[in-house]
């Protein structure tokens, strides 16, 4: 059974090579703050690389407009990252400083600076290379296309591509979306189509709660695509974590994310914290690099299982992988929504995991049958849990079967999710035709 991906049932998959997939001969400007990898090449989350990519493959001539990094800000993106790809051509603008702090800067350039220069930078790479559509990727890009449009000089006709919403199930909290401006001024653009990821935050409905041009037909929704080869992986353990310094007679819980205050890795951490005595053999690797990482560190001596709680820093996508096969549990505990590819890796992986009952999470996770959720209210039970998974060989079986399962039923390629995308991009967008 294939799953249900858009708001509107979507084409049926297309190859490279199909007509209904190729942009050839096709320009297409995206704009974005983010750098096509979010911490290093090759590492970090894949989804605007791989959007750059299959757009590329379907033979569309693709200009990636961004600014200039100065390494300064926490920001994830914060630093320029070569997109390693050949044929994308990039065009950078710096960002002027301003005399505040830090965190206004941030702010300021994302709600005004970057949209306001990045619709400049639209209107000349288009007039220079023509343009068949503008993809404005993520918020700050959706207020640029948005102001282009607003004065009619946007050049071409623009999707408003969204990675989920940080508002998660508050989307519908008028004090709390001003709080995060640029999100909700983004989710009100009047794009030609919107492409929401459908990653568990309720982003399909935070749309059409703030924005009454949504429709059934200008709406996709649906997951990102994945390394369908990670299921695949014959992985030697005790060489692989041997090779790694870690003591293939250990037990180690997982975590995959960047480190940023939402994604809660300190519930992991605590975790570990309970069961030291329990299991003094048991560890955590914490997979992901951010600007949280030394307050994490900080509480990891805290809770003295400094020793126990091992940080790795970013990892490439095929370490992503092997680490998924090595681990004994997958622990995914962020507040807004675990339905992210790390997630969706762990299943592939038929690694029994742990999660929370937040966003849409318990759409994907049923409770001992492909994994064990809980509410949030209840995150005092996760030592409890943890220590009924490791003391049940039996169990964690279970929930591997189940993990491998659901992801042979629901998760597609990228190559798939792109095409797809295309498709219905060409029958919606006429001069992609």
């Amino acid at each position: 059974m294939r799953p249900s991906i858009a708001a509107v049932s979507p084409p049926e998959p297309a190859s490279a090579a199909s007509p209904r997939s190729s942009l050839r001969g096709k320009t297409v400007i995206f704009v974005s703050l983010l750098e096509p990898w979010s911490v290093a090449s090759e590492v970090g989350a894949p989804s605007f690389y791989e959007t750059l990519k299959g757009y590329i493959r379907a033979g569309a001539r693709v200009h990636y407009i961004t600014s200039v990094k100065d390494g300064v800000s926490e920001d994830a993106h914060a630093r320029e990252i070569p997109a390693g790809l050949p044929e994308l051509i990039v065009h950078r603008f710096r960002i002027p400083r301003l005399l505040v702090g830090r965190r206004l800067q941030s702010k300021a350039v994302r709600l005004v600076q970057f949209p306001l220069l990045a619709a400049r930078q639209i209107q000349s790479v288009a007039q220079e290379h023509g343009a068949d559509l503008v993809y404005a990727y993520e918020s700050s890009a959706v207020l640029a296309a948005e102001w282009l449009r607003r004065r009619d000089v946007l050049p071409a006709p623009y999707i408003a591509r969204y990675q989920g919403t940080i508002l998660g199930a508050r989307y519908d909290e008028r004090w709390y979306a001003v709080r995060k401006l640029e999100s909700l001024l983004s989710l009100q653009a009047r794009a030609s189509a919107y492409v929401m990821t459908d990653d568990g935050t309720l982003g399909d409905q935070a749309l059409r709660y703030w924005n009454d041009n949504i429709t059934d037909e200008n709406l996709l929704f649906m997951r990102n695509g994945i390394d369908l080869s990670i299921g695949d992986l014959r992985v030697d353990r005790a060489k692989e974590l041997a090779s790694r310094g870690l003591d293939p007679g250990d037990t180690y819980l997982l975590t995959v994310c960047r480190l940023i205050e939402w994604k809660r890795v300190d519930r992991a951490i605590r975790v570990v914290a309970a069961l030291k005595f329990r299991f003094p053999r048991l560890r955590l690797l914490v997979c992901g690099d951010g600007p949280a990482r030394s307050s994490l560190e900080r509480l990891a001596a805290d809770c003295d299982v400094q020793a126990q709680v091992r940080f790795l820093g970013g990892q490439s996508r095929a370490d992503v992988g092997v680490l998924m096969h090595c681990a004994d549990l997958f622990l995914s505990l962020y507040d807004v929504s675990n339905c992210g590819n790390p997630l969706f890796e762990a299943l592939l992986a038929g690694k029994p995991l742990i999660t929370l009952n937040n966003g849409a999470t318990a759409s994907v996770i049923q409770d001992g049958v492909n994994g064990r959720i809980i509410d949030p209210a209840q995150e005092e039970l996760l030592p409890q849990l943890t220590s009924e998974l490791l003391l049940s060989p039996s169990l964690r079986k279970q929930l591997a079967a189940g993990a491998r399962e659901w992801a042979r039923n629901q998760l597609y390629s990228w190559e798939e999710r792109i095409e797809r995308e295309i498709s219905w991009l060409r029958r919606l967008i006429p001069t992609l035709r």
